[in-house]
C-alpha cells in the first residue's frame, strides 16, 4: 500500500491554488470546499492557515492587486504622456482579459493591508503618468479617480460581454483612451 503524499500547506500555496481555481472555474467556485478538494486535503486543514473564506478571498485579492500593480508599473516605466497612458490602459485591460475573476475579486473582497499596499504602488505609478501631462496635483488626484472608474467600467462591461456592438471592443477601447488623453491635454492647457 502506498502512502498518499499531500502537499505541505502554506498560506502561499493556498493563495496560488486559489488563483488557479479562479482562472479555471470562476469567482463563484472559489470556496474552501473546492480549494480543499483541489489540494487533496480536508476542508478543516485549511483553517490552520486562514480563518475562513473571507480571509482567503482578501489574500487572493491582495495577490491579484500585486500582480496588476507590478504589470502597470513595468508598463509605464520610463514613459510619459500619451505613450505612458496607452501602456497603462492596455496593461490594465490585458490583465482583466487574461484573469477576469482575479480582477473581479479585487473589487469585491475585504481589503487586506497587503491589498492596500499593492494598490498604493499602482496608484503612484498612475499618478506619475497623469503628472506627466502637466496637471496640478489636485487634477492628478481627480484624473486618477476618473481613469480608474472609466477603465474599470470598460473592462467590466467587456468581461461580461455587455459593450454595445457598434465596433470591435478594440476600437471602442482605443477611442476611450483617445478621449481620456484629449481630456488630460485640455485640462493641462486650461490653467
Amino acid at each position: 500500500m502506498s502512502a498518499v503524499t499531500r502537499p505541505r500547506l502554506t498560506v502561499d500555496l493556498l493563495v496560488e491554488t486559489a488563483l488557479v481555481l479562479l482562472d479555471d472555474e470562476g469567482i463563484d467556485q472559489l470556496t474552501t470546499i473546492n480549494l480543499a478538494r483541489r489540494l487533496g486535503v480536508t476542508q478543516p486543514a485549511l483553517y490552520g492557515h486562514v480563518r475562513g473564506l473571507e480571509q482567503l478571498r482578501a489574500l487572493v485579492a491582495a495577490r491579484g492587486a500585486q500582480e496588476l500593480s507590478d504589470r502597470v508599473r513595468t508598463a509605464v516605466a520610463g514613459r510619459t504622456g500619451d505613450e505612458a497612458l496607452q501602456a497603462m490602459a492596455h496593461t490594465y485591460r490585458d490583465y482583466v482579459r487574461e484573469h477576469p475573476d482575479r480582477y473581479l475579486i479585487q473589487v469585491s473582497a475585504t481589503r487586506a493591508p497587503e491589498y492596500r499596499s499593492a494598490l498604493e504602488l499602482a496608484a503612484e505609478a498612475v499618478r506619475e503618468v497623469l503628472r506627466s501631462f502637466g496637471l496640478s496635483e489636485e487634477q492628478v488626484l481627480e484624473a486618477h479617480v476618473a481613469f480608474r472608474a472609466a477603465v474599470h467600467g470598460f473592462v467590466h462591461l467587456e468581461a461580461r460581454e455587455a459593450l454595445a456592438a457598434r465596433a470591435s471592443a478594440d476600437e471602442h477601447f482605443e477611442f476611450f483612451v483617445q478621449v481620456f488623453s484629449a481630456g488630460l491635454h485640455a485640462l493641462a492647457t486650461a490653467d
